[in-house]
């Protein structure tokens, strides 16, 4: 095996792979990561002239770190054939040819996918883990009764009462514009800046749309107003809830439930599983816990420096 930094007329080779590795998603496309406004370089293990691993460090001003709206990237792993000890060996191999690469970095902090299990080598490497957690959802053969009846009883209630309401009416690839504005009144009420400014906004959601890998959703109560809006992404294999708002003066009771149950059902027909994205807010947390997901970790893994320490000892 050997390592070396793709050129920018080898992306397509980055992306294919991406899509075969159980580690990758769309939040390690060539083309996600301009979305959001990053410049990037992109290093590969190869075995037989073959990828065979890999890592895509996004540089987000001037530092190698994990983009806005980006949530998995990290190192992602080809097919190594084998029992569980040759498979284990030949993924420590290609991380070591990849750390080598990296060192050079003064800066490097990437949330990794959840199928990326072993960072024993990082860790003897001197990085730093901290472990989040995200809530996903097995969707191969669930009914629309079975996606109710993972929820909790109070939510299982909820979404029902929404469902009898006559006056409701989702709406699907409702104007970008307006989505943007009405998930924006979500983070003005806390007097928080959205994550992401309106012109990124909709960078982000005409390069998913360019890929057929977005659905915006809306719903109304009978006042032709948005009262509350969903955005999901998509890659082959996983929908991801990547926006949620709603407008306080306009959302009626239980819209927010109704738009996340829709979206689930939906995305059944696409994908196999429905990742709720994660959040260690405890109010959000618990709010996503109740549609019955499966509790799943994934890391956070970076290099230690005097500035980050100490500001993840103010955030705590």
């Amino acid at each position: 095996m050997n390592v070396r930094q793709l050129t920018e007329t080898e992306e397509h080779k980055w992306n294919a792979f991406v899509d075969v590795s159980t580690q990758g998603s769309l939040f390690s496309k060539t083309w996600y990561l301009k979305s959001i406004g990053l410049s990037y370089r992109i290093y590969v293990v190869e075995r037989n002239n073959e990828i065979c691993a890999g890592i895509i460090l996004g540089n987000r001003k001037s530092a190698y770190t994990t983009g806005p709206m980006q949530k998995y990237t990290g190192v992602l792993f080809g097919n190594f054939e084998g029992n569980a000890y040759t498979v284990t060996s030949s993924q420590r191999s290609a991380t070591k040819l990849l750390l080598e690469a990296v060192k050079e970095f003064k800066t490097f902090d990437y949330f990794f996918h959840p199928a990326f299990l072993d960072w024993m080598l990082f860790h003897q490497a001197g990085y730093k883990e901290m472990t989040y957690y995200t809530y996903r959802i097995s969707l191969e053969g669930l009914s629309d009764e079975d996606v109710l009846r993972l929820c909790s009883p109070r939510l299982r209630n909820k979404i029902r009462n929404a469902l009898a309401e006559s006056e409701q009416k989702i709406v699907t690839d409702i104007n970008p514009e307006l989505f943007y504005e009405v998930n924006s009144k979500t983070f003005e009420r806390q007097n928080r800046k959205p994550p992401v400014a309106k012109e990124r906004f909709l960078s982000i959601y005409e390069a998913l749309k360019a890929h057929n890998a977005v659905k915006l959703y809306g719903v109304t109560e009978g006042k032709d107003k948005i009262g509350a809006v969903l955005g999901i992404a998509y890659d082959k294999t996983c929908a991801y809830l990547l926006f949620s708002g709603f407008d306080p003066e306009q959302s009626g009771s239980n819209n927010t439930e109704l738009l996340i149950y829709k979206a689930i059902c939906d995305a059944r027909g696409r994908v196999k599983i429905f990742d709720f994205e994660g959040s260690m807010l405890p109010g959000v947390e618990s709010f996503y816990r109740q549609f019955g997901g499966t509790l799943t970790p994934y890391f956070r893994i970076y290099c230690p420096t005097l500035l980050k320490e100490l500001k993840l000892l103010i955030k705590r």
